[in-house]
């Protein structure tokens, strides 16, 4: 993998994590406020995080 490509997809991913983030906070917003709900978007956003820690993670070992 190239220096440019590895440039190009981090910026995508950025644009596209920084767009997910917006979404997840609009939904906590306007969303009913039960408990399950919250419950389930929690664990997504734990998931989320650690999916951004794994990439960050393999692929500056690369």
């Amino acid at each position: 993998m190239n220096v440019q490509n590895f440039i190009i997809r981090k910026i995508q991913y950025t644009c596209g994590n920084l767009v997910f983030q917006l979404l997840y906070l609009f939904s906590l917003k306007f969303i009913y406020f039960n408990e399950l709900y919250l419950q389930f978007y929690s664990f997504f956003w734990f998931f989320w995080i650690s999916l951004d820690v794994y990439y960050h993670f393999f692929f500056i070992n690369l």
